[in-house]
């Protein structure tokens, strides 16, 4: 239901997506291996000498290398966390192939469905991804735009706000400027205060896109209401200020705690 038309695919339980990493492009296949608990990645790529750049992604885009049992030791002190983890133990912080990808698909997910967003997305694809011809995925149409792409494309009427598409041009000018690094790297503080000097961009998004696209793993969107439901006591929901006092305890884990609590 989110996959991205012409980019992803997920069909009889593989994902599929296109792909560049340096001047290589091709196509990459996922599924969870018939026994125990791995991975099989199947990959064609115009420049072997790439593979293993890609393996290493690959490994950080499904959070391969999470020492679980120091997540749950911290996390399990919580009753209410507790719970989710026994019953749903290990669950992985969901990264990205391309983290300007997914700061692009959080801002234009604000307040929207998940149906709308994936039509928007295709469209911003359709008209600033290059496209790529792979033999047997008739599907797998385009790569997702760089920062430069999107930056120089004029996007017009894509179905959202002109407010929303300006805060799209304006973060896709900063990403290709340098203005705002996507690496894995520096303060969580200082990404999310980039993030929100861009009209548009509110906290939940910038710590959304440090969970997903940086694989921050004590980046916590504090006013997110499926959170804040997931902590309600009957008809008692806390506040924003009561979740981020009490997600303190969580730390350096509270990515973590985000994706247990919207697992339930």
């Amino acid at each position: 239901t989110r996959a991205i038309p012409g980019v992803e695919l997920v069909e009889n339980g593989v994902y599929h997506r296109t792909l560049r990493i340096n001047e290589t492009r091709g196509v990459m296949s996922l599924s969870h291996a018939d026994t125990g608990h791995a991975l099989i990645l199947a990959t064609s790529l115009t420049d072997g000498r790439d593979l293993m750049a890609l393996v290493a992604r690959v490994r950080r885009m499904f959070d391969l290398d999470a020492n679980m049992a120091a997540i749950h030791s911290v996390l399990a002190e919580d009753p209410v966390l507790a719970r989710v983890i026994d019953k749903h133990p290990g669950l992985r912080l969901p990264g990205a192939w391309d983290p300007f990808e997914v700061a692009i698909r959080a801002v234009v997910g604000q307040q929207i469905s998940v149906k709308g967003a994936r039509t928007i997305i295709g469209r911003i694809v359709a008209k600033a991804g290059p496209r790529i011809e792979l033999d047997g995925q008739p599907l797998l149409t385009h790569l997702f735009p760089t920062a430069v792409d999107l930056s120089e494309c004029e996007l017009g009427r894509i179905g959202m706000p002109a407010k929303r598409v300006a805060s799209l041009n304006t973060l896709s000018r900063a990403v290709a400027r340098g203005e705002i690094s996507l690496q894995v790297r520096g303060a969580l503080e200082n990404f999310v205060q980039d993030m929100t000097r861009i009209q548009g961009i509110g906290d939940w998004t910038a710590q959304y896109t440090a969970m997903r696209a940086l694989s921050e793993p004590d980046a916590f969107p504090a006013a997110d209401l499926g959170i804040i439901k997931a902590l309600a006591q009957g008809l008692e929901r806390p506040t924003p200020k009561q979740l981020a006092a009490r997600a303190e305890n969580w730390r350096p884990w509270r990515a973590y705690a985000a994706i247990y609590l919207w697992h339930t």
